[in-house]
C-alpha cells in the first residue's frame, strides 16, 4: 500500500519534494485456501443431510462415489449422488404398490409412473456409467421429474423453473448445464421436511 502526496499549490510550494511517499508493505497469508472440484461439492445443501436418519434412499454402495472424483465429470456425478442420497423421506413420488406386479420390468423404467426399485437401479447405472454430459443431463431431469413438487421451496424453485425445459436442456446438454441444474435443485429442496 502506498500514499503520495501530490500538489502544485503556490502556499506549499517546493516542501512538496520533501514529503516522501508512505509505503507499507503488507504480506497477505491465506490461513484456509479451498477451491475446485471438492469445495464445489461440499457447499451443496445435500452433503449437510447424507448420513441423516430418514433419508428415502439409503445407499451405503454410493459412498464410493462421493468421495472419487479425479474430473470434472465425477465431480458432476458426485454431486448428483449427493442430491440422491440426501432427499428425504416421502420427497420422491414412487410408484403405487398396486402397479408394481402389473407391468414387465421394461414397463417399469420406460413408462414409470413413479420411483421404483427397476428404475432406481437402472438409474444408478447410468449416472455410475455416464461418460458424457448429455447422459448426466437426462439423470438429473429424471430426478427432478420424480421429486414431489411439495418439497420445493418458494424462491429457489421459482430459479429451477427459469432453467430450460427438460428438452431444451437435453438438446444443449455440456457439464457446467448440468452442474447448474444440480445445484439449482439443491438448494430448491427442503431436506428437513419429512413424510410423516
Amino acid at each position: 500500500m502506498s500514499f503520495i502526496a501530490e500538489g502544485n499549490n503556490v502556499a506549499i510550494g517546493n516542501n512538496v519534494a520533501i514529503v516522501k511517499p508512505l509505503v507499507f508493505k503488507l504480506e497477505v497469508v491465506p490461513t484456509n485456501l479451498r477451491c475446485g472440484m471438492s469445495d464445489a461439492i461440499d457447499k451443496l445443501n445435500a452433503t449437510q443431510f447424507i448420513n441423516n436418519s430418514q433419508r428415502q434412499f439409503r445407499q451405503t454402495d454410493l459412498k464410493q462415489y462421493l468421495n472419487c472424483i479425479s474430473t470434472e465429470l465425477d465431480a458432476v456425478k458426485c454431486a448428483l449422488f449427493s442430491v440422491y442420497c440426501a432427499l428425504p423421506t416421502g420427497s420422491v413420488i414412487l410408484q403405487p404398490e398396486s402397479e408394481i406386479g402389473v407391468y414387465d420390468v421394461y414397463e417399469c423404467i420406460t413408462e414409470a409412473t413413479g420411483w421404483n426399485d427397476y428404475l432406481d437401479q437402472a438409474w444408478k447405472g447410468m449416472v455410475q456409467k455416464a461418460t458424457t454430459p448429455a447422459v448426466l443431463m437426462e439423470c438429473t431431469v429424471i430426478l427432478e421429474h420424480f421429486i414431489n413438487k411439495d418439497w420445493l421451496k418458494s424462491p429457489q424453485n421459482r430459479l429451477l423453473n427459469a432453467l430450460p425445459n427438460f428438452h431444451f436442456a437435453l438438446r444443449c446438454a455440456s457439464l457446467s448445464s448440468v452442474a447448474l441444474r444440480i445445484y439449482c435443485l439443491d438448494h430448491a429442496i427442503d431436506y428437513k421436511k419429512l413424510k410423516r
